[in-house]
């Protein structure tokens, strides 16, 4: 498989599939990048440690401080704790809330999120009137102008 299927496949699968934690899975809050693909986490029991990214995700994702990932521990190393698994946008971050499964020390930032998330979606179903095709009126009709055909000449 060629590296644009595999990263194409990766992409589709973070769009489209909404994840649930495990029981051997945590939410962990990113920190900041210590590069070679390690990132400080924050996990939900309020522990900071290095998480690896893995092979799927190295070249396709990157991570911003502040996002959330899914990492299940890992048993070697000393300074590795753990390894993402999945990393999650605000969609899924919102699924995982509804289900009851978010914990409680990341609470705030989901408040922030619902709270964005009201303000810039659609209320109501509405779609601004910019953002749909010409309708059938609107289309064979010339604006016409009378000023605009004064200075011409014959």
């Amino acid at each position: 498989m060629s590296r644009a299927t595999k990263k194409r496949l990766v992409m589709k699968e973070l769009d489209t599939v909404l994840f649930l934690p495990e029981s051997n899975q945590m939410i962990a809050k990113t920190i900041a990048s210590r590069g070679n693909n390690l990132h400080e986490v924050l996990d939900q029991k309020g522990n900071q440690y290095l998480a690896s990214m893995p092979m799927k995700f190295r070249n396709t994702v990157w991570l911003k401080r502040g996002q959330y990932v899914l990492v299940e521990s890992i048993e070697e190393g000393d300074k590795v704790k753990a390894e993402i698994v999945n990393i999650l946008d605000s969609d899924s971050v919102l699924y995982i809330e509804e289900n009851g499964q978010w914990p409680e020390i990341f609470v705030d930032e989901v408040e922030k999120l619902k709270r964005s998330t009201n303000k810039n979606g659609d209320i109501g179903g509405r779609i601004d009137a910019d953002m749909l095709p010409p309708s059938e009126s609107e289309r064979g009709r010339r604006r016409k102008c009378p000023s605009c055909y004064e200075n011409i000449q014959p």
